[in-house]
């Protein structure tokens, strides 16, 4: 409590003075190097392009802690991780899904293989790992937790969750979050930082006239007087920013305007003078870019080339990198107010630097020509891709983003497929979506069997976010493309796929087509898992349009063709559809059993977002005989699993069904609110269906609650949706 106390108070003066963000955080870790109490120190810091790296910011938080390196073999890695982790957390299990979600590749792990099915359970698992490996470490010697999260406007979306795990599970936990970011971040997310626990968020403003002359003065200390015309050109051009009146200042002393005569006072501050006739002749770029480019301009011609070839490789870079587009290029960077060394490396036996500041890699980047910047991106990618053996997780974006700025489309496109593909199997699903579209954007017209892949990869994603609208896009270029393949199995793939989006959209009509046309392009060609789940979706349909015998017609040949693909997940499919319609129609005992065999049999499989569904089923079926008390753990434990999975439409589902269940046990505030959030998920996957469902539950729950209107009006937007269905 007194760090975090002083903590924020030397956090605010800070602040309140004008600083910039980086040298806040300076500031601040200078003063806790002074600070009595022990602590653990964890720092993390996302790079440019960053929210491209899956839980890119998580690895490096972790990295830095058990100091892996970048340049470690892959066995090495997953050494340290191990070595560091599991004496304080005694789980094997934990330690390897942590690791696999950072990218150190522990794909051989049966502990990962058990959950390489369920992307979104091995990344809440690892979530579960993290927060306790944190915990632990306060608990090894009792000393409190301070955690520095810099640039975080450039993390990406799974590290983000990751933090905002960490604020709502942390409770209890002596831990001092400190986090930095520009405003981007707040675009990204707007309700960022709005959480219950104790927390203060601090502006960085402009520096006003007064602290703006009071910097001035501070950065003209060495001049034995302050002619006012230099003042003022420091104070009226930075407009309050303290970067721009540093910049401002050494290009004035690079101009010559100020000398600085080394051999004059104190070696470690030598005396400074104004040159009078060249203060008055300056001439000041109006912009801080026109700045930055003038000082670029001013520094000797292998210097500037050696800070391009730098800003190549990004604004933190190694000079083993640098060496590899030029050899003579590390020794001859300008000094610390262009480069600054970092204490430590990502990559062991090569100096890590980065640019002092973002817009300069920027200025400096954009004054390579381009024919420079295709050799040297190559030269960047070839250097990168060398360390990833065995680590292929971690850095394939980057690699493939130098590949495409090189020119070379092959090897662009080969790093993003594999970073979509291994984003996806890491739940990082924006990025999963973002790399597949990259991937697609350098395929070749005629490469059809690689594009079908990535649009394979970019339905999958959107309907795990329950993004209707790019699915329906997405099977748009599937159509034009089973055309041109004319293959038999991706037509009737495509049939599915389409009956799929009608069921988000209860278009069951279209549903019913859809999984018909499956069904005859499967069966003939003999591929009965997918007429097998074609049979299933049409069952389903018919079975929601209240056509029970058709349904259990149509489910009855979907278990024969099930059976005869040998596949359990189709046929436990195919039983909870049937138990479901036994159970519609009265025939009770039949339902369950039918229920309790897809249990089983999405158990041993591992099928997690089936057997949530069947979970739920299965609570529909003992509510309908009245076992309220006995359904109850069912449906939780089908929301539960539904909600680690993201499955949102099927924790819409969930939610429809729990609200009516909890009126049955008299607990009606649960029930209006777990109906409310019913409604608000369906109508965010499109589910209309689902959505008719819990507008009636909703009605029924403040019914109950004696709101009376609000329940009108629930019921008639049900009434409404239901006809609009033709239910």
């Amino acid at each position: 409590t007194v760090l975090a106390q002083r903590t924020l108070q030397a956090l605010t003066l800070v602040g309140e003075a004008g600083l910039g963000k980086s040298r806040l955080l300076a500031e601040f870790q200078t003063a806790l190097e002074a600070h009595p109490q022990p602590f653990w120190l964890l720092l993390g810091r996302a790079q440019l392009r960053g929210e491209l790296q899956p839980y890119g910011l998580l690895r490096n938080l972790i990295a830095c802690r058990l100091q892996i390196a970048d340049s470690d073999d892959a066995e090495g890695a997953r050494h340290k991780l191990v070595d560091g982790v599991l004496p304080l957390l005694g789980d094997e299990a934990s330690v390897h899904l942590l690791g696999h979600l950072i990218g150190l590749d522990f794909s051989r792990s049966p502990h990962v293989a058990a959950v390489s099915k369920d992307a979104r359970q091995l990344r809440d698992r690892a979530f579960g790992a993290a927060l306790l490996f944190l915990q632990r470490l306060a608990e090894s010697d009792g000393s409190a937790l301070v955690v520095l999260l810099d640039d975080l406007h450039w993390a990406d979306d799974g590290s983000l969750d990751f933090v905002a795990h960490l604020l709502q599970s942390a409770r209890g936990l002596p831990l001092l979050l400190v986090m930095l970011a520009r405003p981007a971040l707040f675009e990204r997310r707007p309700a960022w930082g709005q959480v219950d626990a104790p927390h203060r968020r601090i502006d960085v403003v402009a520096l006003g006239h007064d602290d703006s002359g009071t910097l001035a003065d501070a950065l003209l200390q060495r001049l034995p007087g302050v002619p006012a015309a230099l003042r003022d050109i420091l104070t009226r051009r930075a407009e309050g920013n303290p970067f721009y009146m540093e910049e401002l200042l050494m290009m004035l002393i690079d101009d010559g305007v100020i000398v600085v005569d080394h051999q004059a006072g104190d070696p470690a501050t030598p005396a400074w003078s104004v040159v009078s006739d060249r203060l008055v002749a300056a001439h000041v770029p109006t912009t801080l870019t026109g700045v930055l480019q003038a000082r670029l301009d001013a520094l000797r011609t292998s210097e500037k080339t050696a800070l391009q070839q730098a800003s190549v490789i990004g604004p933190v870079f190694w000079d083993d990198a640098l060496a590899n587009i030029d050899p003579a290029a590390p020794s001859e960077l300008p000094g610390a107010s262009f480069v600054e060394r970092h204490a430590t490396s990502a990559f062991d036996g090569t100096r890590e630097r980065a640019f002092t500041h973002h817009l300069l890699h920027q200025v400096t980047y954009d004054t390579v020509l381009k024919r420079n910047k295709q050799l040297y991106h190559a030269q960047a990618a070839r250097w990168l891709s060398a360390p990833m053996v065995g680590r292929s997780g971690e850095h394939l974006a980057t690699t493939a983003e130098h590949y495409e700025r090189a020119g070379n489309r092959a090897e662009a496109l080969k790093y993003f497929e594999r970073a979509a593909d291994e984003a996806e199997l890491r739940f990082a699903n924006t990025a999963a979506r973002e790399h597949a579209r990259h991937a697609l954007a350098l395929t070749e017209s005629g490469d059809t069997e690689m594009r079908w892949k990535l649009l394979g990869l970019l339905y999958r994603v959107a309907d795990i976010q329950g993004d209707r609208t790019e699915q329906e896009r997405v099977l748009g270029e599937m159509v034009v493309l089973a055309e041109m393949l004319d293959h038999l199995e991706k037509r009737a793939q495509l049939a599915f796929r389409r009956s799929l989006l009608a069921d988000r959209r209860a278009d069951f009509t279209g549903e019913i087509a859809h999984a018909r046309d499956c069904v005859a392009l499967a069966e003939p060609g003999g591929l009965w898992a997918q007429a097998a789940t074609a049979y299933c979706q049409w069952a389903a349909a018919l079975m929601r349009l209240g056509d029970s015998d058709a349904a259990r017609e149509r489910a009855q040949a979907g278990l024969a063709a099930a059976r005869r693909s040998r596949e359990a997940k189709p046929e436990a499919q195919l039983h909870s559809v049937i138990g479901s319609i036994e159970v519609g129609a009265g025939r009770y005992t039949e339902g369950v059993e039918h229920l309790t065999q897809a249990l089983s049999l999405a158990r041993a499989g591992g099928h997690r977002r089936l057997e949530g569904v069947v979970l739920s089923n299965l609570s529909d079926a003992l509510s309908a005989i009245g076992d309220f008390v006995a359904a109850l753990p069912h449906l939780e434990a089908g929301l539960e699993i539904s909600r680690a999975i993201g499955n949102r439409a099927a924790e819409a589902i969930a939610l429809a069904t729990l609200g009516p269940l909890r009126l049955c046990l008299h607990d009606v505030a649960a029930a209006v609110s777990e109906s409310r959030e019913a409604v608000r998920l369906s109508r965010e996957t499109g589910d209309a269906f689902v959505e008719a469902h819990g507008l009636m539950n909703l009605g029924e729950a403040l019914s109950a609650a004696t709101q009376e209107d609000e329940a009108a009006a629930c019921y008639a937007g049900s009434v409404a949706l239901f006809e609009r269905l033709g239910m």
